[in-house]
């Protein structure tokens, strides 16, 4: 039979007054005798040390801040005191309603650190619910304890167990416990010496915990005062952004100059995009790769994300009504509320030098058309008349190496205002003049190269029209007047460009030969009609056959129909040669070497390949 389990005690601090229902436990052994002299002076010496440790370990206690360094400390002296097997500490969760295993040393197994109780459930719950301390000298054939706990105790090995509350005031926050691995009566002085331990533990942790909460509130207090701090200082940058912005308006400054002002209030790096994202400032261009994509939604408002660089990236839309005019973009650290209004506002003044560019620009644009067609006029124009007003206006005007140009697009329906404000765009940065008519665009520009400004305005063109236009050029010309006039050649270039299939592209009649007088006004369609009505048979036996008959006659054309020097010229021997013209004339008949037929035989194989050219 297993010994019957020790009752439930009672103590008081100091000495303890226990209550038990036999005699095996809760007072100290006495022989019939009575004490001897030698045994009361080895309970005073004993009584006098543990008083002594006592108050050494109230104060190691109230010298720790820490939480876990107070309840470590608590559980080490506590089976120091006792000269336990095992010690440890559960605190009540107040939430969960149940005492949790908090801390232990001398504990064996992992499983005994996750043990939580219920308000009542084992000897802790008891002793959290009750408030008074509980102990046995037989924990697992207890039957005062549920089996589940039992299990997890006999892994333990525990067989003896003492908990003792620790209370502030009528509060139970949590209990301290010795255990040991084998049966143990714990006396009278032991359960009112754990007592007193978890009574001045209790406090200490409670000022541990008070202390760390008073730590906490100054951290908080330190944040809030450090957060205060920056506002006002963002909010002094934003004053101060926000005066330097509006003296820039003021004064009619660049784009550089609100970008460098935005860099410098924020911190960070700035640069302004169009409404197409492309850079309208030249400042922090060598890291322009880094805004090459703009997010989703960023015409609609403020956003941001970081960067493959690691920078946060803000872009704020620039905006007139509805209208989107571009971007504003930020890189640097992240900004706060504050910031990010500023940085709003800075867009908004961007806007208002935006627009009053688009406006300045238009001015300028409407007076050079006005220019131009003045220069196309009958009469008499006074060049210098003009130069005088274009410098007042602070207009570049060309001075020497004229050069006419003519932009078409291949889309008949095209807007002539959106076509105005590309042609703006394009002639913002270069000295001369323009005239908007009919869908088309003339300049008289400066060039010493006429080929290569048509190739870069047809890709100027195209790039800011989103669609091709073709360009075509005439010149130079040492008089200004003699340019403007001959802008009707360009055209011409321009349209015989799109004829043969060449959108997009820039070239001059030079380049064309004698094709720009042949093909002026003639729809592409037409061209294609004469070449397969001519060639078309030959052209679908290559296509077929996988030949190269329509290059050999390019080929005899070239060479005026010497054979050898053909043959030579397409590295192959005469005799092939003579036998692919067989070939052409059993496909188109024989006579196509001489006369009007061999002149259209010959003009539909350039035409063929000018437009193979153009693909």
């Amino acid at each position: 039979m297993p010994p019957a389990p020790t009752p439930v005690g009672l103590v008081s601090e100091g000495d303890a007054v226990l209550a038990t229902s036999n005699n095996t436990t809760g007072s100290d052994p006495s022989n019939d005798s009575g004490p001897t002299s030698a045994g009361l002076l080895e309970d005073y010496r004993r009584r006098t040390m543990e008083l002594s440790a006592l108050y050494e370990t109230a104060g190691d206690l109230s010298s720790l801040r820490d939480v876990d360094d107070v309840l470590s400390a608590i559980v080490r002296r506590s089976r120091q005191l006792l000269t336990s097997d095992m010690a440890y500490l559960m605190l009540n969760d107040e939430a969960q309603h149940d005492t949790f295993m908090r801390v232990s040393e001398g504990t064996q197994t992992e499983e005994f650190m996750s043990i939580r109780l219920g308000h009542g459930e084992g000897l802790g719950g008891l002793v959290a619910r009750t408030g008074i301390p509980q102990w046995t000298s037989d924990y697992e054939n207890d039957p005062r304890f549920a089996e589940s706990l039992g299990r997890t105790i006999r892994r333990e090995s525990v067989k003896a167990i003492l908990g003792v509350p620790l209370t502030i005031g009528n509060r139970v926050t949590g209990v301290l416990f010795a255990a040991d691995r084998s049966g143990r009566e714990y006396l009278h002085r032991e359960i009112s010496l754990l007592s007193s331990l978890a009574h001045h533990a209790a406090i200490a942790l409670e000022n541990a915990s008070l202390f760390e909460e008073s730590q906490r509130a100054m951290e908080q207090v330190r944040t809030a005062k450090a957060r205060i701090e920056a506002q006002n200082r963002a909010l002094e940058r934003a004053a101060d952004l926000h005066e330097r912005l509006t003296q820039l308006v003021v004064s009619d400054e660049s784009l550089d100059q609100v970008a460098e002002a935005v860099a410098d209030g924020l911190g960070g790096t700035v640069w302004i995009l169009d409404a197409n994202g492309s850079l309208l400032t030249t400042l922090f261009f060598d890291s322009v790769s880094s805004i090459s994509v703009l997010p989703d939604g960023a015409e609609d408002k403020t956003s941001h994300d970081i960067g493959e660089d690691g920078l946060a990236r803000y872009i704020a839309p620039v905006k007139a009504g509805n209208s989107r005019l571009g971007f504003l973009v930020y890189s640097g650290e992240l900004l706060g509320a504050a910031d990010v209004r500023t940085l709003e506002r800075a867009a908004m003044v961007t806007a208002l030098l935006l627009l009053d560019k688009r406006v300045h620009d238009e001015s300028r644009f409407r007076w050079l058309n006005a220019a131009f067609n003045e220069l196309l006029s009958k009469g008499e124009t006074d060049i210098s008349e003009l130069r005088r007003h274009a410098h007042n206006r602070g207009i570049a005007w060309p001075a020497q190496s004229f050069a006419a140009f003519s932009a078409i697009t291949s889309v008949s329906a095209v807007d002539p205002h959106v076509f105005e404000q590309v042609a703006t765009s394009v002639m913002a940065n270069r000295a001369g003049l323009v005239r908007l008519e009919a869908g088309t665009v003339s300049m008289v520009l400066q060039s010493d190269n006429v080929d290569q400004t048509a190739k870069e305005l047809a890709k100027s063109f195209s790039a800011e029209m989103g669609q091709l236009v073709t360009v075509g050029g005439v010149g130079p010309f040492d008089d200004l007047q003699e340019a403007a006039v001959s802008h009707t050649q360009a055209l011409e270039c321009a349209r015989v460009l799109v004829a043969v299939g060449r959108d997009g592209e820039g070239a001059t009649p030079e380049q064309l030969g004698l094709y720009t007088l042949l093909l002026s006004g003639v729809g592409r369609d037409r061209i294609e009609l004469y070449v397969r009505d001519r060639l078309g048979v030959v052209q679908d036996y290559d296509e077929t056959h996988d030949t190269e008959l329509v290059h050999t006659l390019h080929a005899y054309f070239a060479y005026a129909g010497q054979t050898a020097v053909t043959a030579k010229a397409l590295f192959i021997h005469v005799n092939t040669l003579y036998q692919r013209l067989e070939r052409i004339d059993r496909l188109i008949g024989q006579g196509w070497r001489q006369g009007d037929r061999g002149l259209e035989t010959h003009l539909a194989v350039q035409l063929s390949r000018l437009w193979d050219d153009s693909m």
